[in-house]
């Protein structure tokens, strides 16, 4: 190839690198960490060569692999020119819990001000959906500035609300997960007038029995990413949309975690941190990278669902009037997305999970549990009184619910926020109630 020996020995190191891929799977290689490895070993003309080996290559993981290296490398692969545009999304992931009504208001009147500014842009709000029943009741003026701001920007500002209370959902019970995002659409469509038909999470909220419930409660798409993978992550898949198929056969069409986008604890997917720090100081990677390493998927989306102080102005007004880069909501993907052909059967294992056990001394959990199992035997007493022509308390076994759900978020449960589980746990008006 070369002549030059530095060259020839850092080609080498990517030759012994492919061979290794062979047969490996994608968790048994750190692709971050080779792309930039990569970036101070290779010359630039390398990556057309690069790029092409990733294109004929018939092991995914090994694909992938030499897709990163080609990117890294700072050229398009040989699909990039007509693999059509990235589309990205970007959502404010917030709320109330951990936040406040302040932050909350401010970050919005900050995106909305991006939307003046950038007429290319969307953004979407994904806060826990307590935020809309509580601002109904103690700051109104604010719900009200969310609803015209959907009314303003339609087609440019959305919802993506799609549980309660956030949970890590995992480690919550069956009928706890169903509430979370049954309540969650309820409140979205009294509050807002809307309410997401994408199912789409920040932190952890994945597991093998999610198409059964998305199914049954009316999602037609779903984004199978977990943003920030600190307590979990999910399967990987070389594909741009699968059918995600649960234990029971229920199926919804769902965008993957990319084959090498992320799988590993503490970290956010790679696009993720590219939406959330790109450019500055702590950026890794590029847009232009992310497109060319997944150039062979069509349509590559690249998603953003962090915290709404993490964002960057500077990307956005980057991709502004170039067509290779296109802002999308929720709403818009099952226009983007063609049918699903390839399956993407999930079983429990494969979602990777971990918490902080005796974290707290474990009160904040040892709580949930004890007041899911409260609610469900006073939500039966209820119905036994009800045949017998006794009261409704519908609307008391609501309040429940809706504490235990909050109780269960994530900020609660993995910041040790006591005052707040407290609150809403087996302290609070839940147990009264039952």
């Amino acid at each position: 190839l070369t002549k030059n020996p530095k060259i020839e020995s850092s080609w080498l190191i990517v030759a012994l690198q492919v061979h290794h891929l062979q047969s490996a799977s994608p968790g048994q290689f750190n692709f971050i960490q080779w792309h930039f490895t990569l970036r101070r070993l290779l010359p630039q003309p390398m990556c057309r060569m690069l790029a092409v080996m990733a294109h004929q290559a018939a092991n995914p993981t090994r694909r992938v692999f030499l897709g990163v290296s080609a990117a890294a490398l700072g050229g398009p692969s040989a699909q990039s020119a007509d693999s059509g545009p990235l589309y990205l999304l970007t959502y404010d992931h917030g709320g109330l819990i951990l936040w406040g009504i302040d932050h909350l208001a401010a970050r919005l009147r900050d995106a909305l001000a991006w939307l003046d500014r950038y007429p290319g842009f969307k953004i979407g709000l994904e806060n826990e959906a307590y935020t809309y029943d509580t601002l109904a009741e103690r700051d109104p003026k604010l719900l009200a500035e969310i609803r015209a701001a959907l009314t303003r920007y339609a087609g440019r500002f959305g919802i993506g609300t799609c549980t309660y209370g956030q949970p890590l959902s995992t480690f919550i019970n069956e009928e706890s997960n169903i509430r979370q995002i049954a309540y969650a659409l309820e409140a979205d469509r009294l509050h807002l007038g809307c309410a997401p038909e994408t199912y789409l999470m920040s932190e952890h909220a994945m597991h093998a029995q999610l198409p059964q419930i998305l199914v049954g409660l009316g999602f037609r798409c779903a984004i199978m990413r977990s943003h920030f993978m600190m307590y979990g992550y999910n399967p990987t898949f070389d594909a741009a949309v699968g059918w995600w198929t649960g234990p029971d056969g229920s199926r919804i069409p769902t965008v993957p975690t990319y084959l090498g986008e992320g799988a590993e604890f503490g970290r956010t997917t790679t696009d993720n941190w590219i939406l959330t720090r790109c450019p500055g100081p702590d950026c890794k990677g590029s847009l232009q990278e992310f497109r060319a390493q997944y150039a062979h998927l069509s349509p590559a989306i690249a998603t953003r669902a962090d915290d709404s102080d993490l964002r960057r102005e500077d990307l956005v007004r980057q991709t502004e009037g170039h067509p290779e880069y296109r802002w999308i909501l929720l709403e818009d993907l099952r226009r983007v997305l063609p049918p699903p052909t390839k399956e993407f059967r999930t079983r429990p294992n494969d979602f990777t999970v971990r918490m902080p056990w005796g974290y707290c001394g474990n009160e904040i959990w040892n709580q949930s549990r004890r007041a899911e199992a409260a609610v469900l035997t006073a939500e039966r007493l209820a119905a036994l009184e009800l045949l017998g022509g006794g009261v409704n308390r519908e609307a008391e076994l609501d309040i429940a619910w809706k504490n235990l759900l909050v109780g269960q978020h994530h900020d609660v449960q993995i910041c040790g926020l006591l005052p707040e589980a407290r609150r809403f746990g087996l302290g609070s008006r839940l147990m009264e109630t039952c």
